[in-house]
């Protein structure tokens, strides 16, 4: 089966272009050819740190700059006016072809874009646009009145305006995915059909170009202020990885200083776009290593309280596996979520322009409510290049389990479903790898009596086999060993976990849900 961790990095080798953002959904996801044995033991740091130039660079420039001053005042204005707006619930309602009795008379409407007062559905979106337009307004106006007045008075500025704001909502969004859940779709609906329907919204440019403002990346800053050469400092790294035992804050602080006296003040928000971005890739990518890890190292020997082997109809299972089988599945599932979340950035780059890229939508009921359903051949591109390159990597034994990414189809309607799906892998795996890891460390003696008959290690080990069987079955609504049916059966195993025999040694480990860090 060899090293499940070897080779996993997909990104872009050779001399770096980095978001060259003329077509960014065209670009490929490419690896590089880091040959390393001794991954296992690696921290996500020292992964970083050995990364070759080249690609250490292209995974930098696709980190989403931070917000300045100005753009978090845009941001709060636009999260007020989404928090108040209805515009999904007045938009996205089901076709009208039904019979009604209204004041003794029957009439029977046959457009499928109309309410009882037969509006069409431009006509909705329009009186949409012009409310959210005027909230924007009123609230921008509560915090600078000044500047509100010269914008409302030029078409220009008021289009730079709402370009700007809407920018800084999805670049904000794709720094942070625990953020804005309630609001982001909305918003990327909105924006959808101010192509579709109503380009006026924006603009009289974006009438005629009907493009909406690029994600500013780190990238994309450095080549406006003719910084492209800060990524081939050798300092660079120094400055924006986080510190270990070998590196200092000293050595650290010393390289920005350097880099900020060398290439201006812009500098020191360039670092911290890119430090951010590690530190959530460490985040993301560090509990999928160390869940893999873990497999490896305490799974592979077949024993009773290690056994993987699954039955079909058992507790649901739609799989049949035994144990060296579902060894291989589940750590090829892992190492496959291990690549999707390195590339995350890149990925949120694709998906926000595939979906505002104005291809029309469906609205089709899929089981979970009326949905937009949109093809995503970009973002589908892109998922089976990572997917080809992960089965390159680990099909030595052959790929276990289907190849199928969905997109496009009842199971994922559009590219935000996919990208909002796989955002949430690190929350499913993070409190599994913290509830089993400090099972070992918690010495409250309140919970002792649950290690009388049962060790510590048998409870750890139950946790983890449990998840890797259960979790990978093919169960849940339109499971399977598909790639996207893998991270359903792993949902549909976090959603009864009430009822699990250590439920209780979760809650003693601080678990709140598998929904991430909540904030609206």
């Amino acid at each position: 089966m060899g090293n499940m961790l070897e080779d996993l990095s997909l990104s872009s080798s050779g001399s770096p272009t980095p978001n060259d953002s003329k077509n960014n959904s065209d670009k490929e996801i490419l690896h590089d050819e880091m040959d390393d044995k001794t991954k296992y033991s690696l921290t996500y740091r020292d992964y970083l740190e050995r990364m070759p130039l080249a690609s250490f660079v292209s995974f930098s420039s696709y980190q989403p700059m931070r917000l300045s001053p100005r753009e978090r005042i845009l941001l709060d204005v636009l999260e007020s006016a989404l928090d108040v707006s209805e515009y999904v619930n007045n938009v996205d309602v089901s076709r009208s072809e039904y019979g009604m009795y209204y004041f003794g008379s029957s009439y029977f409407y046959s457009s499928m874009d109309v309410s009882i007062n037969k509006y069409s559905k431009a006509t909705i979106i329009k009186a949409q646009h012009e409310e959210l337009r005027n909230t924007l307004i009123g609230l921008m106006m509560s915090y600078n009145y000044k500047e509100c007045l010269k914008i409302i008075n030029k078409e220009e500025l008021f289009e730079d305006f709402l370009q700007d704001t809407f920018e800084v909502g999805r670049r904000f969004k794709i720094a942070n995915p625990h953020l804005l859940r309630t609001t982001y779709q909305e918003m990327m609906h909105i924006l959808q059909d101010a192509i579709l329907y109503n380009p006026s919204f924006i603009g009289k440019n974006f009438e005629k170009t009907k493009k909406f403002k690029e994600i500013l990346t780190v990238g994309k800053f450095a080549k406006e202020n003719n910084m492209m050469g800060i990524f081939n400092e050798e300092c660079f790294k120094i400055a924006v990885l986080p510190t270990d035992e070998k590196t200092s804050n000293g050595k650290k602080e010393e390289a920005r200083r350097f880099l900020i006296n060398s290439y201006g003040e812009n500098t020191e928000r360039l670092l911290l776009s890119v430090s951010d971005g590690f530190a959530a890739a460490s985040a993301n990518c560090g509990v999928v290593h160390q869940m893999l890890k873990d497999l490896q190292e305490r799974f592979t020997e077949q024993t009773k309280y290690t056994d993987l082997t699954i039955r079909y109809g058992t507790r649901g299972s739609c799989l049949s596996h035994s144990h060296a089988e579902q060894l291989i599945f589940v750590s090829q599932s892992l190492t496959l979520w291990w690549n999707v979340m390195q590339n995350m950035p890149h990925l949120w780059e694709i998906t926000d322009a595939e979906f505002l890229s104005g291809t029309s939508y469906r609205l089709v009921n899929t089981g979970q409510g009326l949905q937009r359903m949109q093809s995503a051949p970009n973002v589908s591109g892109a998922m089976y290049q990572i997917l080809s390159h992960t089965q390159t990597k680990l099909c030595t034994t052959g790929w276990r389990g289907l190849s199928v990414v969905h997109m496009g189809d009842q199971d994922v309607p559009n590219c935000l479903f996919f990208i909002d799906k796989y955002s949430q892998v690190p929350w499913i795996v993070s409190p599994i790898v913290k509830t089993a890891t400090r099972v070992f460390k918690d010495r409250d003696p309140r919970l002792e009596k649950y290690f009388e008959r049962i060790s510590r290690e048998s409870w750890s080990t139950y946790i983890y086999g449990d998840f890797f069987k259960h979790g990978f079955d093919g169960s849940g609504s339109d499971g399977g060993s598909c790639i996207d049916g893998r991270l359903t059966s792993a949902w549909n195993w976090c959603s009864m976990i009430e009822k699990y025999l250590f439920y209780p040694l979760f809650l003693t480990s601080d678990f709140e849900g598998f929904c991430g860090p909540y904030k609206k």
